[in-house]
């Protein structure tokens, strides 16, 4: 689990970085450049295969984990079989891009 909480930060860090660039250099127009993008987007992805392995570890501890998933995709309008079965298949992409 603390894989995906480090993945996260990592993300979070690189959002706030951001921020405070704009903020610094009076920036409006909220710019990123491609490459900054891809970083930010490389991070997001790398989040995907720990969450996954964070749920599938807390499956057991959590009897009404089918309900956790439920309420999870609800609130993103997330359509499939469950939460972990997106998870994985959004890793699978992940890994090949």
């Amino acid at each position: 689990m603390i894989y995906f909480y480090f993945r996260l930060d990592a993300w979070h860090r690189d959002i706030d970085h951001w921020r405070e660039r704009w903020e610094e250099f009076g920036v409006t127009g909220r710019y990123l450049e491609p490459r900054d993008f891809h970083l930010l987007a490389e991070r997001l992805r790398e989040t995907l295969l720990p969450g996954l392995k964070a749920l599938e570890a807390l499956q057991d501890a959590i009897p009404t984990f089918a309900d956790f998933d439920k309420m999870a995709m609800d609130a993103y309008n997330l359509e499939g079989e469950d939460l972990r079965t997106i998870l994985r298949e959004l890793a699978e992409i992940a890994e090949k891009t």
